[in-house]
């Protein structure tokens, strides 16, 4: 599945921006979801430079990809996308997905974070987000990507097992000149690279429902979300215009 966003994205301190495994502010270290939904669009978010959130129109999934070039480390112009027919397991329909960037003003760095929501939680999957710097479409008239990659795009890929157990988080840039075109950057969670699932079953502030009849609840490892200081990780800030959030089916690009 496949669901793509646009923002002006220019990174609040990792403090001001709960990544906690629930989606509702909870008073004690600053925003979350709850309130870039309630904000959204064009509403204020604390600080943000730049958020989106985007939901699926259509049950069960309404954009996925299709055919072989449609892989991470191949140029846009491989990837294709269909609307019908839908082949997206349960475990790879995306729900809702959201992103919002910061400048943390006491390093100047740029804190990317972001998330998504699935509609079941079984088996293994793979969930990843793009952020490019030219803008990215998809062709309402046609089945293919518009735009470019540049270099410095980054790419968070996250692999679920058993139905939702983090056991992989991985950072990469594109680079032309790296194999596969993706430079891995950060592997792990770290002081920049930090992710959470929900381990219990937590309240969505937005409309939702989830295969098993669950209503405005997330079941448990259906809600992700993580954050990354960028600049710590490449030594610069970049500015993006598009949010990509997808899922495959097993854990791989």
């Amino acid at each position: 599945a496949v669901m793509v966003g646009s923002a002006v994205l220019a990174a609040v301190p990792p403090s001001l921006f709960e990544i906690d495994g629930n989606a509702v502010d909870d008073g004690t270290t600053g925003v979350d979801w709850g309130s870039l939904y309630s904000s959204w669009p064009g509403g204020p978010f604390g600080s943000a430079k730049g958020y989106v959130f985007v939901s699926d129109p259509v049950a069960p999934d309404s954009s996925f990809f299709r055919t072989g070039g449609s892989k991470d480390v191949n140029n846009l112009n491989q990837w294709e996308y269909a609307t019908v027919n839908n082949p997206s397991p349960d475990k790879d329909n995306i729900v809702n997905a959201y992103a919002a960037a910061y400048i943390d003003p006491s390093t100047t760095h740029l804190l990317l974070y972001f998330g998504m929501d699935r509609f079941a939680n079984d088996g293994d999957a793979q969930v990843g987000f793009w952020f490019f710097q030219n803008e990215v479409t998809l062709n309402a008239s046609g089945n293919n990507f518009i735009g470019t990659h540049a270099t410095g795009d980054i790419l968070v890929q996250v692999n679920f097992t058993k139905g939702g157990v983090i056991t992989n988080l991985s950072v990469y840039e594109w680079d032309p000149t790296a194999p596969d075109n993706l430079l891995l950057i950060s592997s792990g969670s770290t002081a920049d690279v930090v992710a959470a699932l929900n381990t219990v079953p937590v309240t969505s502030p937005w409309p939702y429902v989830s295969k098993y009849g669950d209503i405005n609840t997330f079941p448990v490892s259906d809600f992700f979300e993580g954050g990354i200081d960028l600049t710590a990780l490449i030594g610069q800030n970049i500015c993006f215009s598009t949010f990509i959030a997808e899922t495959r089916s097993s854990q791989s690009f």
